[in-house]
């Protein structure tokens, strides 16, 4: 799919009768970015991750990630995981389907849209608008005519009381552990979970396997 971009843009000019070059504005920018489209064969469902949300514990959200050239992509905004809208408090969060024509000059834009990801840099020359613009095409994708955006693959995320964090890649499932204990019994305390879940070796019931160690940047005894 082909899409014309019209942005703002800037340049150093040197206007007549002067000989010091002098940054002007313009706003005929365009430009036309070719997002890609492939069919649901060309790009498998990869991960289905479910769950309930966070602040809402009685409603259920599912989430397909998608296999297309190295990358995993949905067709929803996603944030820790679970589905986030783009307006606050809203349920907005299917990504928008492109016009024929993206207009980021008027003032309103001033160079960005929010809606599809777009964060211009207003103040450089059009070359900059324009490779700019060739790399957001590339996080963009339709399957089977329907938006989608490069996401990242869900993951364990340990909590360790504010003080530390780590994230353990896992395919297919995440969750969310937290302790308000002491940072070497929370660490403790999950490693065995993860241990169990990912089948990480430990040399003894309780204690932190090596693999966790390094993850945590602790040694065998708990000191940080």
């Amino acid at each position: 799919m082909q899409v014309k971009i019209l942005f703002p843009y800037s340049e150093m000019v040197v206007p007549p009768r002067c000989r010091k070059p002098r940054l002007q504005h313009f706003n005929d920018g365009q430009f036309t970015i070719d997002i890609a489209e492939v069919s649901g064969a060309d790009a498998p469902v990869a991960i289905r991750s479910s769950g309930v949300f966070m602040a809402r514990s009685n409603v259920r959200f599912a989430v397909d990630y998608r296999w297309w050239r190295g990358c995993l992509w949905t067709s929803l905004r996603v944030d820790a995981v679970e589905p986030r809208g783009m307006t606050s408090g809203h349920d907005d969060w299917d990504y928008a389907s492109w016009p024929a024509v993206l207009d980021l000059t008027s003032p309103a834009n001033s160079g960005s849209s929010y809606e599809f990801g777009i964060y211009g840099p207003r103040s450089e020359p059009r070359l900059a608008w324009e490779e700019y613009l060739s790399i957001v095409a590339g996080s963009h994708l339709i399957i089977d005519g329907v938006p989608h955006r490069i996401a990242g693959e869900p993951r364990y995320v340990v909590m360790t009381f504010g003080m530390a964090a780590i994230m353990v890649a896992r395919p297919a499932w995440s969750m969310l552990i937290t302790t308000a204990t002491s940072t070497v019994i929370a660490i403790s305390a999950c490693s065995n979970v993860i241990a169990r879940s990912l089948q990480l070796p430990r040399s003894r019931p309780g204690a932190v396997t090596p693999v966790l160690c390094q993850l945590f940047r602790m040694d065998r005894s708990g000191r940080s």
